[in-house]
């Protein structure tokens, strides 16, 4: 029961493994430094133990998808180095802030 996860340094990677989506017991996601990611998957809603999640200079990744609208265990969501991601989850006027508005 895997609960904690980190991809770090990844610079190949342009999209996350579909096999992630079945760590359903996954309650901490750090995605770091991983230069040509360019979304989050749909599937992300899969995750549904997910408590903290960190994006970290992922600076292709530009929007979040809907399904983090579904992570309602996510109680920590840290977004730096990521600065198209990041003005579209400022709110209330952010894109993306209605996806991430129930985060605490």
């Amino acid at each position: 029961n895997l609960q904690s996860l980190e991809l770090s340094g990844m610079d190949k990677l342009v999209a996350l493994p579909n096999g992630l989506r079945h760590l359903t017991n996954l309650r901490s996601l750090s995605i770091a430094s991983n230069g040509e990611l360019k979304e989050l998957p749909e599937w992300i809603s899969c995750l549904s133990s997910l408590q903290q999640m960190e994006l970290l200079d992922c600076r292709k990744l530009t929007s979040l998808p809907e399904g983090f609208r579904e992570l309602t265990c996510l109680k920590k969501l840290q977004i730096s180095l990521c600065e198209g991601l990041k003005k579209r989850c400022e709110g209330p006027d952010g894109e993306d802030w209605p996806k991430i508005q129930h985060i605490p």
